[in-house]
């Protein structure tokens, strides 16, 4: 007959690698509505435009370069950055310069991407970037539905995935089910966190993002 042994608790503490992570938030009305603005003009007339897509990776037919929300959007995401420093500790990594750089909203581009249509796995230049989920057509819950996806061990139509390296050397990923409860939504990440958008099935509407780069200004420097 077996005894059962009892063993006397160990005390622990759990220690977790740093890594960094990402800062998700709901924008408000003052700052989506000029960005609707221009969204709304350039889907208007697709051919008074100017295509990115030679710049971007995206299988996407329809990519184009925002300017009128610029200097908002530079403005008013300046809290979301300062947080994102403050968090993970991330201006470390810039330590790079004789004088602390002013960052600054380089680039600025729409997607409309149709269904089929997705973003291979890449990643941005610049210190931080972000994607701004102004329009999206579809529920996660029909695409986890759709009949290529359904039995999948994998499903992830639909979903915002980032990709790292962890602390043993192999590759995590780690995916956001974006869907239509995340309109007016933000993500600020690492420009070069590398991550992918998977294509949806379930709607023949446009799923609209606004992505961005922020970089370090070298521009006043003195040469």
């Amino acid at each position: 007959m077996s005894e059962e042994i009892q063993y006397d608790p160990i005390p622990y503490k759990w220690h977790h690698f740093p890594n960094y992570g990402y800062i998700t938030s709901k924008l408000s009305d003052d700052i989506l509505s000029p960005v609707w603005e221009e969204v709304k003009k350039i889907q208007k007339d697709f051919s008074k435009a100017i295509p990115e897509n030679y710049k971007l990776v995206g299988n996407i037919e329809k990519e184009y370069a925002l300017f009128d929300c610029k200097d908002l959007l530079e403005k008013k995401l300046g809290f979301l950055l300062d947080e994102y420093y403050r968090v993970f500790n991330y201006d470390k990594i810039y330590d790079i310069t004789t004088d602390k750089l002013p960052i600054k909203l380089n680039r600025l581009w729409v997607n409309f991407q149709k269904k089929h249509e997705f973003n291979p796995i890449h990643k941005h230049s610049g210190v931080l970037s972000f994607v701004i989920w102004l329009d999206i057509p579809y529920d996660i819950r029909d695409e986890m539905e759709f009949s290529n996806v359904k039995f999948s061990g994998y499903p992830v139509a639909g979903h915002f995935q980032f990709q790292c390296i962890n602390s043993l050397g192999k590759i995590s990923s780690f995916e956001i089910p974006v869907d239509k409860s995340y309109n007016g939504m933000i993500c600020l990440f690492p420009s070069e966190m590398n991550h992918c958008v998977y294509p949806f099935y379930t709607s023949d509407e446009y799923r609209i993002t606004v992505s961005g780069n922020f970089v370090l200004d070298s521009s006043g420097v003195k040469k």
